[in-house]
C-alpha cells in the first residue's frame, strides 16, 4: 500500500513538472501577432506593412514619454512621440527611443508642418502611428526600414530593439 502510494505520488509529481516546463517553454516561444492586427498586445506595438499611410499635419506637442515596461525603460530610456494634427485627427506618432531620436540631424518641434509615413496600429484602443519616416521641408528623419525593423536596433544591445543574441 505504502509502495502505491509512493507510485501514484511521484506520478503525479512527475507529470505535474512535465506540465510545468511544457508551460514555460511555450510561453517562453514568441507569438504571432492577431490576425487582424485590430489590437496590438500593451507595451509591444506591431509595426504593420500593410497599415502603412501618410499623414499631413502640424505637430502640435513633442512628448518625452516613459515605456509602460520597467525592461523598455530600462534599455531605452524615453520615448520620443509627436502629437500630430491632420485635416481629420489628432494623432499620436510613436518616433522612437529619445537617445536615437535626439541625436538625429533632424529635430521636430511644436508647430513643424511635417509628413508622416508609418504603420496605424492600436494600442490601449486608441489609434496611433508607429513612424518610419518624418519628412520636415526638404529633409527626412528616417526611424524604421520599410518592414518596420527600427533604425535603432544596433544602437542598444542585444534584446527587443537592439541586434540579435549570437
Amino acid at each position: 500500500m505504502i509502495r502505491s502510494r509512493t507510485r501514484s505520488l511521484l506520478f503525479t509529481l512527475l507529470f505535474a513538472g512535465a506540465s510545468l516546463g511544457i508551460a514555460s517553454a511555450l510561453a517562453d516561444k514568441p507569438t504571432a501577432p492577431p490576425a487582424d492586427k485590430a489590437d496590438s498586445p500593451p507595451g509591444h506595438p506591431m509595426y504593420d506593412a500593410a497599415t502603412v499611410e501618410t499623414l499631413q499635419g502640424e505637430v502640435v506637442e513633442v512628448k518625452r514619454v516613459v515605456p509602460r515596461m520597467p525592461m523598455m525603460a530600462k534599455r531605452f530610456g524615453h520615448g520620443i512621440h509627436v502629437m500630430l494634427k491632420t485635416d481629420k485627427e489628432t494623432i499620436e506618432v510613436h518616433l522612437g527611443p529619445a537617445p536615437f531620436v535626439e541625436k538625429q540631424d533632424v529635430k521636430i518641434v511644436a508647430k513643424d508642418r511635417v509628413e508622416v509615413k508609418g504603420s496605424r496600429v492600436t494600442m490601449d484602443g486608441k489609434a496611433v502611428i508607429l513612424a518610419e519616416q518624418v519628412h520636415k521641408g526638404d529633409k527626412v528623419l528616417t526611424l524604421r526600414e520599410p518592414d518596420g525593423t527600427p533604425k535603432w536596433r544596433g544602437d542598444f544591445g542585444p534584446g527587443p530593439g537592439g541586434p540579435p543574441a549570437r
